[in-house]
């Protein structure tokens, strides 16, 4: 990793790119995600984007795109999905939006919504929100319907609803360390708490604990 990525990922205010999403989520599923949590799913960064990028709204389903949506429901896709959606009811993505916001993203396979964690919840109306995540709401009513052996019906599983509760709320340019955050929080059931009125100070504290963890994994996949 290069100089760039650390002064990055400890520069408070500092914009979180792609390697910083994957590492850190890496990470979370290596050593955070355990046998408690089987339910859970957390993808990577590129995640959102698949879904905006190949996923036809006006159509049922996605053509020529089920063999890669098979290989990642069975976790064979890449190492980074590291396991299957096999019984899943929670998966956690990040979610860009406008090329400018991050935010969390729940896929709540047991009530069939998208609960969007938003840090910056001036930025874009709830309304806003919802197109931004119009592919992804009969994505998921596709995945559903796959993972339980039936073929999609739009009257069977229509349109996934999305959610927007009120989280802690960002003063820096610090979306994407809160994405990550209410990721790592809400996947094992934690409220938000240490994330209220964050300061600067703290936030430094914050990116460089993330920092860390990022070493170490990065440390361990040296060594195998």
């Amino acid at each position: 990793m290069e100089k760039k990525f650390w002064s990055m990922m400890l520069d408070v205010g500092g914009w979180l790119e792609s390697q910083h999403f994957d590492e850190y989520l890496s990470y979370l599923r290596k050593h955070v995600l355990d046998e408690s949590l089987s339910d859970v799913v957390v993808t990577t960064e590129f995640f959102s984007s698949f879904i905006d990028t190949n996923m036809d709204p006006k159509q049922e389903l996605f053509p020529g795109l089920l063999d890669d949506l098979n290989k990642m429901m069975e976790g064979t896709s890449s190492t980074s999905y590291i396991k299957s959606w096999t019984g899943v009811k929670r998966l956690y993505f990040p979610h860009n939006i406008a090329e400018t916001h991050w935010m969390a993203v729940r896929a709540d396979f047991e009530n069939n919504e998208l609960v969007v964690f938003d840090s910056l919840r001036c930025f874009r109306s709830d309304d806003e929100i919802v197109r931004s995540l119009e592919p992804h709401r009969k994505w998921f009513g596709n995945v559903a319907c796959i993972l339980n052996g039936i073929v999609y019906d739009p009257e069977i599983m229509p349109l996934w609803n999305v959610k927007r509760p009120t989280v802690p709320q960002q003063t820096t340019s610090d979306c994407g360390v809160f994405t990550m955050k209410f990721i790592e929080l809400d996947m094992v059931g934690k409220d938000f708490k240490e994330l209220e009125n964050m300061t600067e100070s703290r936030m430094k504290q914050v990116r460089l604990l993330m920092a860390y963890s990022i070493c170490k994994e990065f440390q361990e996949t040296l060594n195998v």
